[in-house]
């Protein structure tokens, strides 16, 4: 399993808003594609972009930019986290 978890801050919350990104904690070892395929596979979306960075934890952050057609408002609301 490549996604760990969603990151709900609001910071993210403010980037879902204006640049509908969502922003996940994925396996350390997962490249970029691995992670774009991973997310549209499950939640049947399209995405733009995918930036990386590792967190001070030792985590790795994705930051994922959904198209236009995709709203990650509505897609973290039907995961149930907000």
């Amino acid at each position: 399993m490549i996604i760990k978890h969603v990151v709900v801050t609001e910071k993210s919350n403010l980037a879902m808003e204006e640049k509908n990104e969502l922003q996940f904690i994925v396996d350390i070892s997962a490249n970029k594609s691995q992670i774009i395929n991973e997310i549209e596979d499950r939640f049947d979306v399209t995405v733009l972009s995918v930036r990386t960075a590792i967190t001070p934890r030792g985590e790795k952050k994705a930051y994922v930019t959904l198209s236009e057609a995709d709203s990650a408002d509505a897609l973290i609301t039907k995961m149930g986290v907000l």
